[in-house]
C-alpha cells in the first residue's frame, strides 16, 4: 500500500513540474504576429502613393517568411480611425504603435525608416517585443534610392530580420530544452509534496516584475494634428519710403495629410499705422505653404506664398497729407516661417522672411513683413 502511495505523489510532482515549464520548441517556433506600420520617410521625398506601396510590399515579404505572421493592414488602418489618429501613415511614435499594436493583439511592431544621406538611402527597421516592452533587435540595409533600388534594399531587410528571428528562435528553443531537461532531473531527485510545487509556483508568479509601457514625455515632438488656428502680429516695413505699418492677423488652415506636409489657409489681417492710432485697412488672402519637418523634433521650416486683397482707407496725397482713399490692391506674400510645436498641441511662429508686394493703380509697392505669431492645433 505504502509503494503505491509514493508512486502516486511521484507521478503528482512530475505532472505539476512539467506543467509549470515552458512551452518549449512548439511555442517557440511558431510564428510570431507583427504589426507592421507604414515607412517613415526621412529626407527621400517620396509621394504619399509610393510609401504607401512600399509599405504594402514590406507587408507581403514579412508575411511571406516562415517566422512571421501579420496583422492585416485593412484591421491596422480601421484600428487607427477609431483611435482618431489623423492618419494611419502618421503614427511614427513608439507610444502609438505601442498601444495600437497591443489593441490589435499582436506580440511585436515592426517600425521602418527610409532615410536619405547624401546619395545613399538607409533602410532601417526595429522589432519591438510588446510582451517585454522593450525593443528586440532590427536590421539596416544601404542602396540607391532609386525605386528598384529601395525595393531591393527592402527585400534584403525582410531577409535580415527572418535569419535574426530564426536564430532567436533556436536559441530559445535549446533554452527551453536546457531548462526542461534540468527540471526534469531535479524533480526525479527531489521528492517535494504536490501542494510544495503549487505553492512554490504561485510565488514566483506573486515576484514577477511588471515592466511598465514606455511613453513619449517629450514636449517638443512632430506634430500629428491636421488644423490649426494662429494669431500673429509684427511690423510691415515699407522699402519704398514710405511709413511703416503694423499688421494684427488671424489664420486658420489645415495639412492635406497629417501635421506636416503641403497645407492651405485663410488669413485676414487688420493694418494699423506706426503710432497704433489709425486705422488704415484691411486684407483677406489665401496661404498655400509646406511644413518641412527638422530632425523629428516638432521643429519646422515651412516656405509660403499667399495671394488677396488689401483694401486701405487712408493715403498720402499729392501734398503729403493724408486723406480718405478706399482704393483695393492685389498683394503678393512670399515668405519662409520657422515653427515649433509643443505637446502636439501648442504653435510658436516667427516670419524672419516676407516679401510683401502691392499692386494698385498702376503701382508697385514693396514691403518687408517681420512677424511673430502662436497657435493651437487641433
Amino acid at each position: 500500500m505504502w509503494r503505491v502511495q509514493m508512486i502516486s505523489r511521484v507521478a503528482c510532482l512530475v505532472v505539476a513540474t512539467v506543467s509549470l515549464l515552458p512551452a518549449g520548441d512548439a511555442n517557440a517556433r511558431k510564428p510570431k504576429l507583427v504589426a507592421v506600420f507604414d515607412l517613415n520617410d526621412r529626407g527621400v521625398g517620396l509621394s504619399p502613393s509610393m510609401v504607401q506601396r512600399l509599405s504594402e510590399y514590406l507587408s507581403l515579404q514579412l508575411a511571406s517568411t516562415a517566422v512571421y505572421q501579420v496583422v492585416p493592414r485593412d484591421q491596422l488602418k480601421k484600428r487607427l480611425s477609431q483611435q482618431k489618429v489623423d492618419s494611419y501613415r502618421a503614427c511614427y511614435s513608439q507610444s502609438c504603435q505601442i498601444e495600437i499594436g497591443k489593441e490589435l493583439a499582436a506580440q511585436k511592431t515592426l517600425a521602418t525608416t527610409l532615410m536619405k544621406l547624401g546619395g545613399v538611402c538607409t533602410v532601417t527597421a526595429v522589432v519591438f517585443d510588446l510582451r517585454k516592452a522593450a525593443s528586440e533587435g532590427g536590421a539596416s540595409v544601404e542602396g540607391t534610392c532609386s525605386e528598384d533600388g529601395i525595393v531591393a534594399s527592402i527585400k534584403h531587410l525582410v531577409k535580415k530580420l527572418a535569419i535574426g528571428e530564426a536564430a532567436s528562435k533556436e536559441a530559445a528553443s535549446k533554452e527551453a530544452a536546457s531548462k526542461e531537461a534540468a527540471s526534469k532531473e531535479a524533480a526525479s531527485k527531489e521528492a517535494v509534496s504536490k501542494e510544495a510545487v503549487s505553492k512554490e509556483a504561485v510565488e514566483l508568479a506573486a515576484q514577477a516584475p511588471l515592466v511598465p509601457v514606455e511613453k513619449s514625455t517629450s514636449v517638443i515632438r512632430p506634430s500629428t494634428r491636421r488644423w490649426f488656428f494662429n494669431a500673429a502680429f509684427g511690423p510691415s516695413i515699407a522699402l519704398d519710403g514710405m511709413e511703416t505699418l503694423y499688421k494684427i492677423s488671424q489664420e486658420i488652415g489645415f495639412h492635406f495629410s497629417g501635421g506636416s506636409g503641403l497645407g492651405l489657409a485663410l488669413v485676414t489681417a487688420q493694418i494699423l499705422d506706426g503710432e497704433f492710432k489709425t486705422f488704415e485697412g484691411y486684407s483677406t488672402e489665401m496661404r498655400l505653404f509646406w511644413d518641412i519637418e527638422v530632425a523629428s523634433m516638432g521643429l519646422y521650416v515651412s516656405p509660403l506664398a499667399q495671394v488677396g486683397v488689401c483694401i486701405v482707407k487712408w493715403d498720402e496725397g499729392d501734398d503729403g497729407a493724408r486723406e480718405e482713399s478706399g482704393f483695393t490692391a492685389v498683394e503678393l506674400l512670399l515668405g519662409m516661417d520657422l515653427k515649433i510645436v509643443l505637446g502636439d498641441r501648442a504653435l510658436l511662429f516667427v516670419r524672419a522672411i516676407g516679401l510683401d508686394l502691392l499692386i494698385y493703380d498702376g503701382e508697385t509697392h514693396f514691403r518687408y513683413d517681420l512677424t511673430f505669431g502662436l497657435g493651437v492645433a487641433f
